[in-house]
């Protein structure tokens, strides 16, 4: 039963990402911007579904791209703000500053931390079930046997 659940928050939380990246990459105007983490923001959530179908299909390597997507996604919001910033666009001067200021002030892309969570949420609880069963204490002296 949890593993439903998290599947279906993770798929339900790809499926936006990846809505939000295609109508930003078509209607947001990526085409015009010369700025490669400007369209990597876009980019990477629209490739959402694909890791999440991935994760379905073999589990560690859609994982590893779900969290390189969110990763990659908040590194490229903080190129663009850094390349803000440099431009006299912001009152926050260090780099700390504008990091903490992208994970406190953008709440709506938490979104994009969702499905690599659930996901590997799922994938320890099927790493844990593949565990071999423990038969009691066992003795030092049995291992090198």
């Amino acid at each position: 039963m949890l593993k439903i659940a998290l599947l279906t928050i993770a798929g339900l939380a790809s499926a936006f990402c990846s809505f939000f990246g295609v109508f930003g990459w078509m209607w947001g105007g990526v085409w015009q911007s010369h700025s490669i983490a400007t369209m990597l923001f876009f980019i990477l959530p629209a490739l959402s579904v694909l890791a999440f179908v991935s994760y379905l299909l073999l589990p560690r390597v859609g994982l590893i791209a779900a969290w390189s997507m969110a990763s990659g996604t908040y590194i490229s919001l903080f190129l663009m703000n850094l390349a803000d910033c440099r431009h006299g666009g912001c009152t926050t001067a260090t780099v700390f500053g504008i990091a903490w200021g992208i994970i406190t002030g953008f709440r709506r892309l938490w979104i994009y931390l969702v499905a690599p969570i659930c996901m590997l949420l799922d994938y320890t609880a099927i790493s844990i079930k593949n565990l071999p069963p423990v038969s009691g204490p066992v003795d030092v002296q049995d291992l090198g046997k």
